[in-house]
C-alpha cells in the first residue's frame, strides 16, 4: 500500500484519486470540508479507499499501515510527521509542492526554517511549475530530487462533455472574454478591465464576463462606471454546476493574475476547448505548454494581453483545432500525473 496525504477531496482531484485507488493507493484527508475549500466532494460518494486523519494520529496510522511510499502536499505539521515516519522506517517520502517566490514571499523566518527541515526529510519533490521548482532550489533542495509534474488531475473528456451539452443550448453568442476567479487583489481584475477597455476599441460588440465574488467588487464596479464599460457582467459567486454553461459561451479565457499557483479554472477552460491568455505570474508551467498555440503566456502588460487577445479573436474560426490541441495536452498532463505518482514518483 502507498499513501497520499492531502487536505480535502477537491472535485478536480477525484479522477486522479480514483485511478490511484485502483493501483493500491489510499488517500488521507486531514482537513474538514469548510467554506474556504471550494468545490469539495461529498465523502459519502467517494469510491476509492480513504481515511480522515488528525494531527495526533496520522503518525500512528502510518506505522500501522506501513506504506512503502508517502506523498504529502505542502509543508505542514502533517508533512513533518510523514517525513519522520519515512525516515524511521526507510520508506520513500515525496512532497507535492506548488509555492513560488511570489506566493511565499511573506513566509516568516520560523516558517522558512521549518520548511528547510521538512524538505531535508524528502526523497523527492513534485512541482506544479518551474517557478515552484526554482523556489525549492532556493530553499536548498537538490535539483535532481525535483520532478516537474504540473497541476492537471481530472479527466478532460468528462468535463468537455458537460460543456458540449451547454453549447447545444446556445446556437450563437456575442464575442466573450471570461474570467473565473475570486475577486481579490492578486487575481488582478482591475487590470483585466483596462485590457477590456482597449479591446473594445477594436471589437465594439465584445463583452466581458467575470465570475467570482470577493472584497474587490466595489472597486471593480467603480472602475466599470468610470471607464464606461457597458458590456461587463459581474456574475458573482458561481456554483460548480454553473461553470460549464459559462465556458460554453466564452471565446477566450483570461487570467492576468499578479500571483497564483496554476488554478483549476485554467484547466477547465482548456478542457472546454477555449484558448487562454494568462500572466507568467499565474503559476502555469511554460515548459509543459511549449508549442501549444492555444495557451498564451504573457508579460503582465496591457499591450501584451491586448495583442494576444486581438490575434485569438480574429482566428476564432480555428476553434476546432484549438479544441483538439487542448484535449490532447490535458490528457498528456493527466497521464503524467497519474503515471508519475503511481510509480512512486
Amino acid at each position: 500500500m502507498n499513501i497520499l496525504v492531502t487536505n480535502v477531496p477537491a472535485v478536480y482531484r477525484i479522477d486522479l484519486y480514483e485511478r490511484l485507488g485502483r493501483s493500491g493507493w489510499k488517500i488521507f484527508f486531514y482537513a474538514r470540508n469548510a467554506p474556504e475549500f471550494a468545490y469539495c466532494s461529498d465523502k459519502r460518494e467517494l469510491s476509492f479507499p480513504f481515511e480522515d486523519v488528525s494531527l495526533p494520529f496520522i503518525f500512528l496510522r502510518l506505522v500501522l499501515l506501513q506504506p512503502k511510499v508517502v506523498v504529502c502536499i505542502n509543508a505542514s505539521p502533517f508533512t513533518l510527521l510523514c517525513g519522520i515516519y519515512s525516515w524511521l522506517f526507510r520508506r520513500r517520502f515525496v512532497i507535492w509542492w506548488a509555492g513560488t517566490d511570489l506566493s511565499e514571499e511573506r513566509a516568516g523566518l520560523l516558517k522558512r526554517i521549518f520548511r528547510r527541515f521538512v524538505f531535508r526529510l524528502a526523497d523527492g519533490f513534485l512541482t506544479y511549475s518551474e517557478f515552484a521548482s526554482a523556489y525549492l532550489a532556493k530553499m536548498g533542495v537538490n535539483h535532481k530530487k525535483i520532478t516537474l509534474l504540473g497541476n492537471m488531475t481530472f479527466e478532460p473528456a468528462k468535463f468537455r462533455a458537460l460543456v458540449d451539452q451547454e453549447r447545444a443550448k446556445h446556437i450563437s453568442h456575442p464575442l466573450t472574454l471570461l474570467s473565473i476567479a475570486n475577486l481579490v487583489e492578486r487575481k488582478n481584475h482591475s487590470f483585466l478591465l483596462i485590457i477590456f477597455s482597449e479591446l473594445c476599441k477594436k471589437f465594439p460588440d465584445l463583452r466581458l464576463v467575470i465570475a467570482g465574488e470577493g472584497p474587490e467588487r466595489l472597486r471593480l464596479e467603480r472602475m466599470i462606471r468610470e471607464l464606461k464599460l457597458a458590456k461587463v457582467e459581474l456574475r458573482g459567486h458561481v456554483n460548480r454546476e454553473e461553470v460549464p454553461a459559462l465556458l460554453a459561451e466564452a471565446d477566450i479565457f483570461m487570467h492576468p493574475a499578479i500571483m497564483d499557483q496554476w488554478p483549476q479554472a485554467i484547466n477547465e477552460a482548456m478542457a472546454a476547448g477555449i484558448p487562454i491568455i494568462v500572466s507568467r505570474q499565474s503559476g502555469i508551467s511554460e515548459t509543459l505548454f511549449t508549442n501549444c498555440e492555444n495557451v498564451v503566456i504573457c508579460e503582465l502588460s496591457v499591450e501584451s494581453f491586448v495583442n494576444a487577445a486581438t490575434i485569438l479573436l480574429q482566428v476564432s474560426a480555428h476553434r476546432v483545432n484549438f479544441s483538439a490541441e487542448s484535449q490532447a495536452k490535458l490528457v498528456e498532463l493527466f497521464n503524467r500525473s497519474l503515471i508519475t505518482i503511481s510509480n512512486g514518483c
